[in-house]
């Protein structure tokens, strides 16, 4: 098995430069930032919202609690940790798409800002081109008075 060098160069100066650039660094900061946000919104869902329910519609505490015995407690299904954990997925994706929207709201805004602002940029140029040509027309027709009154 023959190793191409350049191959292997091209490899890790790639790597270097994507180290170098930050995004790594941006990539660790945002994964650190996810798993902190999914322990405050699980915490939020298991210590404060779900105990209601469950008390309501379970009269239990907690939904792990619940469960499907097969064989005399020797074999059981777990099915209220299950129906625990998709509502812990539910609320996570929710405050997820809250946040989301809040952000690319944020930006649209950001975005149609800067729009505006360049159209009133754009359209200042355009009537400054318009003045200078008006200014020029109007020294070319002083020019001209001048020029002929200069000829009699």
């Amino acid at each position: 098995m023959k190793v191409d060098l350049k191959k292997v160069k091209q490899f890790k100066d790639g790597f270097k430069s994507f180290i170098n650039k930050g995004d790594i660094l941006k990539i660790a900061v945002g994964f650190i930032m996810a798993q902190l946000f999914s322990k405050i919104v699980n915490s939020l869902c298991s210590d404060i919202i779900m105990p209601p329910i469950n008390y309501f519609f379970y009269k239990t505490k907690d939904l792990s609690q619940m469960k499907f015995c097969i064989n005399e407690s020797t074999f059981s299904i777990n099915y209220g940790i299950f129906i625990q954990n998709i509502f812990e997925f539910i609320m996570v994706s929710f405050f997820l798409y809250i946040i989301l929207v809040f952000i690319f709201r944020k930006k649209e805004q950001t975005d149609s800002n800067i729009k505006q602002e360049t159209k009133v940029q754009s359209d200042s140029f355009k009537n400054l081109e318009l003045l200078e040509k008006k200014q020029i027309e109007i020294l070319n027709e002083i020019k001209e008075i001048l020029r002929y009154k200069n000829t009699k």
